[in-house]
């Protein structure tokens, strides 16, 4: 049966042979989530029409890549559609448009719909879903959007029930504190029932009802019948909004343009790639390798190399990189080649993929600029992320084989002991930091701090529930002045803002009540929600949200909170280039706000100390905008003499 087909059949059936069927089945399959998802985030009904266009034009020109990356396909368009509804409204707020009438979907008046918390929760929902972590976010959207069972989703992620159907209630538990801090209160149940509910809506007919009519279908098709594949794909996507068929041809000339050698001719499709047989068989391999590099730009002959690692044995995966290197095929080629290999092993065996780059590829190729230690590295981390305790484990049983392994010429270690006890340490940050401070107590300080930099940059959720590992390993090992660096950044995902520009500091009066902080520390981490109060977007004035902060400040009892206002408008002129225009009017009115002097000597003492903070003449001004001008001409002059010299 046809509708019987899984997404991923599908996604090959339409990239291998460009069938329009398949990936109409799938705009069938998806249009409800995308056109509702888009609502809920625009509450513009024209708005959510047109990002569902996009969002499957997107599909039609990503999909490789999804399928190679092994996305589920509902988790895709859900973060596609949460994107592209965000820049399109931007797109428009930008040109000044005129706002379209909102034209919201009736509502079924009754249960969980007509539940007034429910409805306050709309608006907040796919926010909410977008910052779960990627595991527990799969696992909602395969249950409510997919309508997969526990025992469905288990066997798709290689889990037990058991363990599926209580993540799914820990997610759900987390979407209920996440809303809860946009002020939406609702029970666990109630999400639940109205996420069964909200999250397998049809979409609008009027947005697929061209996919019933084989006339109009067939005419495309036959517009389209000299296009390229993917191109075709695109346009019958842009059928799905019922555009005039004049403007469809415009749409895909345009996409034609932009996607270009995106796809491919059909009479020059590669036949799939033979097993190898024998380590001298060059012209196999060289085969094989020019086309797992081919995904950008033939992506049948690409898919049909995945398919063929895919076939091989784990033996046979481990021989590939060790033939490619004794038949002295290009670093390029070598390169694609073991990546690709590892990669697919250590999706089926990290602790074998990790063996064979340890004892079974030849070490020539680590010695070379083969890339063989960024293999290794990767693998490292995905296996402490899954299973640190495993991954320790044999991290210790084969720390001397690390430590003889050559090195690149390029690497600044020793060996390669150092970069893999970073990416063994990530596992560990979150889980038992004592432990990752162990792993990491022999490597370079630099090296923790740009380890700790690109955590924080990556764990954002996991960091507002427990940045306690990060701030004991920048304190562990990192000067005051660095450390400082980096609970500022560990500090920095709890503060959040209510879409309109102000921050809502719920999260972040959690992190200052559960963390021992010094009074540095604290101080800067105080300044620091200032600067993300200035700098935050939204419709509120530059002035509103630095009257928000000091609000906040005072809440909180901190003494002086004037003058830290003035130490995060100079903490925001000494980090980026703008601002003049906005923090000297600030200062200069500071009466008509009601600031007191302090805000002018927080400011100026604050720049004083920054070495790359912007002097503008502005500055000059200051003093006469004080109650007692003195001390405050005394900091500018002290400024810019130190300028002059």
């Amino acid at each position: 049966m046809e509708n019987s087909r899984t997404d991923q059949q599908l996604l090959r059936g339409y990239l291998k042979s460009g069938d329009q069927r398949a990936f109409r089945q799938l705009a069938e399959r998806y249009s409800g989530l995308i056109y509702h998802t888009a609502l809920r985030v625009s509450n513009n009904r024209t708005l959510a029409e047109d990002v569902s266009q996009r969002v499957l034009a997107a599909l039609a020109k990503k999909a490789g890549t999804i399928l190679r990356d092994g996305i589920p396909l509902s988790a895709w368009l859900h973060r596609a559609t949460m994107l592209e509804a965000k820049s399109l409204g931007r797109s428009e707020a930008r040109h000044h448009r005129k706002k379209e009438a909102l034209m919201l979907e009736p509502t079924d008046h009754s249960s969980p719909e007509s539940d007034a918390s429910w409805q306050e929760a709309l608006p907040h929902l796919d926010a909410a879903i977008n910052t779960l972590p990627e595991t527990d976010r799969r696992v909602v959207l395969l249950h409510y959007v997919d309508g997969l069972t526990f025992p469905e989703i288990a066997r798709r992620l290689n889990k037990s029930a058991a363990a599926v159907q209580k993540q799914s209630r820990r997610a759900l538990e987390r979407l209920q504190s996440l809303l809860g801090k946009r002020g939406v209160t609702l029970s666990v149940g109630l999400l639940a029932l109205g996420m069964t509910s909200e999250m397998a809506k049809a979409a609008p007919l009027t947005l697929i009802t061209s996919l019933g009519s084989v006339q109009t279908f067939s005419t495309t098709t036959q517009i389209l019948a000299v296009k390229k594949t993917t191109i075709a794909a695109v346009g019958a996507t842009i059928l799905l909004c019922g555009i005039p068929l004049a403007k469809q041809q415009l749409s895909i000339n345009r996409l034609e343009s932009q996607l270009g050698g995106i796809g491919y001719d059909t009479r020059q499709a590669s036949p799939r790639v033979r097993p190898i047989n024998e380590a001298g068989e060059k012209s196999q391999l060289e085969r094989l390798a020019k086309d797992l590099s081919s995904n950008d730009s033939n992506v049948r002959r690409y898919l049909a190399a995945v398919d063929h690692l895919e076939s091989l044995s784990d033996e046979e995966l481990i021989l590939l990189p060790q033939n490619a290197h004794s038949i002295n095929l290009s670093l390029e080629l070598q390169q694609t080649i073991l990546r690709m290999s590892i990669h697919t092993l250590g999706e089926r065996n990290r602790e074998l993929a990790l063996d064979a780059l340890l004892h079974r590829v030849p070490k020539a190729m680590f010695a070379g600029n083969y890339d063989c230690d960024g293999v290794l590295t990767n693998q490292i981390r995905n296996f402490s992320d899954s299973n640190p305790s495993a991954a320790y484990a044999w991290f210790e049983e084969n720390l001397e084989a690390i430590r003889r392994l050559p090195k690149h010429p390029n690497m600044n270690d020793d060996t390669l002991e150092n970069p893999v006890r970073l990416s063994l340490a990530w596992g560990f940050v979150f889980t038992a930091p004592d432990t990752a401070v162990e792993i990491l107590r022999t490597v370079n300080l630099g090296a923790i701090q740009g380890f700790l930099d690109q955590l924080c940059r990556s764990k954002a959720p996991d960091l507002r529930k427990q940045p306690e590992g990060v701030l004991q390993i920048a304190r562990e090992f990192l000067p005051p002045d660095r450390a400082l660096s980096v609970i500022g950044n560990a500090a920095a995902p709890s503060i959040l803002t209510d879409g309109k520009g102000f921050t809502v500091y719920r999260d972040y009066d959690n992190f200052l009540d559960r963390q021992e902080l010094s009074e540095s520390e604290r101080y800067f981490v105080l300044t620091k929600a200032g600067l993300s109060a200035i700098r935050s977007s939204g419709e509120r004035s530059a002035e509103e949200k630095i009257l928000h902060y000091r609000q906040w400040l005072e809440s909180r009892e901190i003494e002086n909170p004037d003058y830290l206002v003035g130490a995060s408008m100079a903490l925001k002129l000494s980090r980026y280039r703008s601002g003049s225009e906005i923090i000297y009017p600030i200062l200069q009115n500071r009466r008509s706000i009601d600031f007191s002097d302090e805000i002018l000597i927080g400011f100026l003492e604050n720049i004083a100390s920054e070495r790359s903070a912007q002097i503008s003449a502005q500055l000059e001004l200051l003093p006469s905008a004080a109650d007692d001008p003195k001390p405050v001409q005394d900091l500018v002059d002290q400024i810019t003499s130190k300028q002059s010299r």
